[in-house]
């Protein structure tokens, strides 16, 4: 009997506690999936937060440089730069020699100080042979007055206001440079460019690598993302069109990834020239790579169509690199990157 009675408490036990097993997973089930979707919500918010900071940056960029471009003062300095250009050889003690020898002091400049640090920063050999034998006199000469015989350090080439050469060039460069210095300062850019439509030539940079003074039509960097862009903004035919490139390596910055944007500067109805901004994406790394509400394993970061990010992943330890940025070694292939690349689609993965 004592048997039989205990079995029957077990038999009750067990059917008691029967219900209460499968009402405590229910409940289990149903906390998991509010969790689940409570962080699902607040990555989607995170996600569209982000995505609103990078838009409303590239569209500040975008509205600065329409400013800039239609500025009168930006077409008067255009001019200037773009005259002192064409006329930088025309003094008579400019004679063969004397160019001839700017040019080897500034083959020692390409040779020794940028070479040293293109391989410190890239790990490779730069083209130096290449690149200046692609320098037309003017640019060269004006190479060597403005980085070569420029006694700030790599760099810091801004610094110079203008070269004591007597110049009608290095006139303007007195006048408009510090207030365009000053500027890039302010809008956190990397450099800031003003070209001349008809020969491509970069008349002007605020920082002076070795774009400065080269043909966007015909130089070295014409076949890059900043002579593409120059090429859409002369040929956009609207005052207001602003043309954009993506982010690629770019040689004179020591293949830093560099994006352009650009407009064309207009006299009347012709254009006569293109502003210029290089934009770092530092800044873009920067909202992009904001943590809050991400957790310990959460990231958001930025792809392009080849499926390279265009941000420093968070986890790039993790994937057993240095940077993300650009890198083919960590392309980006998921189903998330793959809808919103080739739907538009937006969301979180």
């Amino acid at each position: 009997r004592g048997l039989l009675s205990n079995r029957l408490l077990l038999a009750l036990l067990t059917v008691s506690l029967l219900p209460l097993a499968v009402m405590g997973y229910a409940t289990y089930q149903s906390a998991a999936g509010a969790i689940e979707q409570q962080a699902q919500q607040q990555l989607e918010t995170v996600n569209t937060i982000t995505a609103k900071a990078v838009a409303r940056y590239f569209e500040s960029m975008e509205e600065q440089l329409r400013i800039t471009a239609d500025n009168r003062m930006t077409l008067e300095a255009l001019e200037a730069f773009s005259n002192g250009y064409g006329k930088i050889l025309a003094d008579d003690t400019l004679t063969d020699d004397t160019i001839s020898q700017a040019r080897k002091d500034l083959a020692t400049y390409y040779n020794g100080e940028f070479a040293t640090e293109f391989e410190k920063q890239t790990g490779t050999n730069a083209p130096t042979t290449a690149l200046l034998e692609n320098l037309p006199d003017q640019a060269a000469y004006l190479q060597y007055l403005y980085i070569r015989r420029n006694e700030n350090p790599l760099g810091s080439k801004e610094l110079l206001n203008a070269a004591d050469d007597g110049s009608a060039y290095s006139a303007a460069h007195a006048l408009y440079h510090p207030i365009f210095r000053s500027f890039l300062k302010r809008l956190g850019i990397y450099d800031f460019f003003l070209i001349d439509a008809e020969s491509g030539t970069i008349v002007y940079s605020v920082y002076k690598e070795l774009d400065f003074c080269t043909s966007l039509k015909n130089g070295s960097f014409s076949g890059t993302n900043f002579g593409h862009v120059f090429q859409e903004a002369i040929s956009g035919g609207r005052r207001d069109a602003v043309a954009f490139a993506d982010f690629e390596t770019y040689l004179p910055s020591y293949q830093a990834a560099a994006s352009f944007i650009a407009a064309p500067i207009y006299d009347g109805r012709k254009v006569r020239g293109v502003a210029v901004f290089q934009l770092p994406i530092d800044r873009m790394t920067e909202i992009i790579g904001e943590t809050t509400g991400m957790g310990d394993t959460g990231e958001t970061y930025a792809v392009a169509a080849d499926g390279l990010f265009r941000s420093q992943s968070r986890f790039a330890d993790e994937l057993g690199v240095e940077s993300t940025i650009i890198n083919p070694q960590v392309k980006v292939d998921t189903v998330a990157v793959h809808s919103a690349l080739d739907e538009g689609t937006t969301g979180t993965a």
